[in-house]
Protein backbone atom coordinates (compact mmCIF):
# COMPACT_ATOMS: atom_id res chain seq x y z
CA UNK A 1 0.00 0.00 0.00
CA UNK A 2 2.93 2.34 0.71
CA UNK A 3 4.09 2.03 -2.89
CA UNK A 4 0.66 2.77 -4.24
CA UNK A 5 0.04 5.84 -2.06
CA UNK A 6 3.33 7.65 -1.58
CA UNK A 7 6.17 5.96 -3.43
CA UNK A 8 8.55 8.84 -2.64
CA UNK A 9 8.10 8.44 1.10
CA UNK A 10 9.16 4.79 0.91
CA UNK A 11 12.69 5.64 -0.30
CA UNK A 12 12.23 4.67 -3.93
CA UNK A 13 11.35 8.03 -5.42
CA UNK A 14 13.26 10.39 -7.67
CA UNK A 15 14.26 12.59 -4.74
CA UNK A 16 16.40 10.00 -2.96
CA UNK A 17 19.69 11.52 -1.78
CA UNK A 18 22.78 10.60 -3.82
CA UNK A 19 25.03 7.81 -2.63
CA UNK A 20 28.31 9.44 -1.60
CA UNK A 21 30.33 6.64 -0.09
CA UNK A 22 33.73 7.23 -1.63
CA UNK A 23 35.00 9.74 0.95
CA UNK A 24 36.52 13.19 0.51
CA UNK A 25 38.44 14.23 -2.60
CA UNK A 26 41.31 16.59 -3.30
CA UNK A 27 40.09 19.71 -5.09
CA UNK A 28 42.82 19.37 -7.73
CA UNK A 29 45.34 16.88 -9.06
CA UNK A 30 48.11 18.88 -10.70
CA UNK A 31 50.82 17.26 -12.83
CA UNK A 32 53.85 19.50 -13.42
CA UNK A 33 56.42 18.68 -16.09
CA UNK A 34 58.92 20.47 -18.35
CA UNK A 35 58.60 20.47 -22.11
CA UNK A 36 61.11 18.00 -23.56
CA UNK A 37 63.14 17.72 -20.36
CA UNK A 38 63.17 16.39 -16.82
CA UNK A 39 61.79 18.58 -14.08
CA UNK A 40 64.45 21.06 -12.89
CA UNK A 41 65.78 20.33 -9.40
CA UNK A 42 64.79 23.80 -8.20
CA UNK A 43 61.16 23.62 -9.42
CA UNK A 44 58.65 24.86 -6.85
CA UNK A 45 54.88 24.96 -6.65
CA UNK A 46 53.29 27.81 -4.70
CA UNK A 47 49.60 27.42 -3.88
CA UNK A 48 47.50 30.32 -2.60
CA UNK A 49 44.10 29.27 -1.28
CA UNK A 50 41.46 30.42 1.22
CA UNK A 51 43.46 29.14 4.20
CA UNK A 52 46.82 30.68 3.28
CA UNK A 53 49.80 29.87 1.08
CA UNK A 54 51.95 26.77 0.82
CA UNK A 55 55.12 26.43 -1.27
CA UNK A 56 56.79 23.09 -1.94
CA UNK A 57 59.88 21.85 -3.74
CA UNK A 58 58.70 19.53 -6.51
CA UNK A 59 61.94 17.54 -6.61
CA UNK A 60 61.83 16.87 -2.85
CA UNK A 61 58.28 17.27 -1.50
CA UNK A 62 58.00 17.91 2.26
CA UNK A 63 57.28 15.07 4.67
CA UNK A 64 54.49 16.98 6.45
CA UNK A 65 52.56 19.16 4.01
CA UNK A 66 49.41 21.10 4.95
CA UNK A 67 47.31 20.95 1.75
CA UNK A 68 49.80 20.23 -1.07
CA UNK A 69 50.72 16.53 -1.28
CA UNK A 70 53.23 15.74 -4.05
CA UNK A 71 54.99 12.68 -5.40
CA UNK A 72 57.65 12.57 -8.11
CA UNK A 73 57.29 10.57 -11.29
CA UNK A 74 60.43 8.78 -12.51
CA UNK A 75 60.88 7.19 -15.93
CA UNK A 76 62.59 3.99 -14.82
CA UNK A 77 63.72 4.57 -11.24
CA UNK A 78 67.36 4.75 -12.37
CA UNK A 79 69.75 7.66 -12.40
CA UNK A 80 69.92 10.06 -15.28
CA UNK A 81 72.61 9.28 -17.87
CA UNK A 82 75.83 11.08 -17.00
CA UNK A 83 74.87 11.64 -13.36
CA UNK A 84 76.97 10.47 -10.45
CA UNK A 85 76.19 6.91 -9.39
CA UNK A 86 75.07 8.09 -5.93
CA UNK A 87 73.03 11.05 -7.22
CA UNK A 88 69.27 11.12 -6.97
CA UNK A 89 67.56 10.78 -10.35
CA UNK A 90 65.78 13.91 -11.55
CA UNK A 91 62.04 13.29 -11.85
CA UNK A 92 60.19 13.56 -15.13
CA UNK A 93 57.28 15.23 -13.38
CA UNK A 94 55.58 15.83 -10.06
CA UNK A 95 51.96 14.96 -9.33
CA UNK A 96 50.37 16.97 -6.54
CA UNK A 97 47.01 16.70 -4.83
CA UNK A 98 45.73 20.06 -3.61
CA UNK A 99 43.33 19.68 -0.66
CA UNK A 100 42.21 23.32 -0.72
CA UNK A 101 38.44 22.76 -0.37
CA UNK A 102 37.96 25.41 -3.06
CA UNK A 103 39.68 27.66 -5.57
CA UNK A 104 43.45 28.04 -5.68
CA UNK A 105 46.02 30.19 -7.46
CA UNK A 106 49.11 28.19 -8.39
CA UNK A 107 52.53 29.34 -9.55
CA UNK A 108 55.30 27.03 -10.78
CA UNK A 109 58.83 28.41 -10.91
CA UNK A 110 62.11 26.84 -12.06
CA UNK A 111 65.43 28.14 -13.38
CA UNK A 112 65.48 28.50 -17.13
CA UNK A 113 61.68 28.84 -17.42
CA UNK A 114 59.19 31.67 -17.21
CA UNK A 115 56.91 31.40 -14.15
CA UNK A 116 53.72 29.50 -14.89
CA UNK A 117 50.60 30.85 -13.17
CA UNK A 118 47.07 29.42 -13.16
CA UNK A 119 43.85 30.25 -11.34
CA UNK A 120 42.10 26.98 -10.55
CA UNK A 121 38.36 26.74 -9.95
CA UNK A 122 37.06 23.88 -7.83
CA UNK A 123 34.11 21.79 -9.01
CA UNK A 124 31.38 20.45 -6.76
CA UNK A 125 28.48 18.09 -7.20
CA UNK A 126 25.81 16.80 -4.83
CA UNK A 127 28.50 14.81 -2.95
CA UNK A 128 30.94 17.72 -2.48
CA UNK A 129 34.31 18.49 -4.09
CA UNK A 130 35.13 16.71 -7.37
CA UNK A 131 38.81 16.42 -8.26
CA UNK A 132 39.83 18.57 -11.23
CA UNK A 133 42.85 17.26 -13.16
CA UNK A 134 45.29 19.94 -14.32
CA UNK A 135 48.40 19.53 -16.51
CA UNK A 136 51.04 22.27 -16.25
CA UNK A 137 54.07 22.14 -18.54
CA UNK A 138 57.01 24.47 -18.05
CA UNK A 139 58.26 25.83 -21.38
CA UNK A 140 55.01 25.45 -23.29
CA UNK A 141 53.17 28.54 -24.48
CA UNK A 142 49.84 27.30 -23.13
CA UNK A 143 51.27 25.92 -19.89
CA UNK A 144 49.48 22.66 -20.24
Amino acid sequence: MCAALVAGACGHGRDDPPTCNDGPHAAFEVRVSALGARLPTDATLAVRYGGGTEEVSLAAPPASPRVVFCATELADGGTEAGADAGAEPRPLAAVCELWTSGAADVTVTASGYAPLERDLVAERDECGIRTVEVELTLGSDAGG
